[in-house]
């Protein structure tokens, strides 16, 4: 039991958050109105502050997995550059061997992943100029 209300379904909810605040028998009581909207605000708070606050007590116990993959950065990036260099090697040698052309899918493919990957390699020197950009 909330607030004298039974909370059966979302409509009641919202009959309960919205509902005129009255006092019942005829005598007025601003501290019970007071209660009422008390109420409704710790509810509208929690369900704005939960969908933020929930995901870094979700990954917070990975905290040392995720420092790690930060100083991991130049290793990572030295296995996307081979894995990139590997892949486009194989497309050649596959289109050599069957003598056929590479589907236009794999092709556009291969486009966006080297160009992701060079952005990721650029990034370093690049971040400081884009933030200034974006900063105006």
């Amino acid at each position: 039991m909330l607030l004298g209300h039974e909370l059966v379904n979302l409509q009641g909810a919202a009959e309960l958050v919205f509902e005129p605040f009255q006092s019942k028998g005829g005598n007025a009581s601003p501290a019970g109105d007071g209660g009422h909207v008390a109420t409704a605000a710790g509810v509208c708070a929690l369900s704005c502050v939960l969908p933020f606050a929930l995901p870094a007590v979700a990954l917070a116990p990975f905290r040392g997995a995720i420092a790690w993959l930060n100083g991991a950065d130049p290793l990572i990036s030295a296995d996307a550059l081979l894995m990139v260099i590997a892949a486009w090697l194989w497309i050649d040698y596959r289109s050599y061997k069957l003598k056929a052309r590479p589907a236009t899918s794999t092709l556009v493919v291969m486009l966006i992943a080297t160009l992701m990957l060079g952005l990721a390699l650029l990034w370093p020197s690049l971040e400081a100029s884009v933030i200034a950009i974006l900063l105006g």
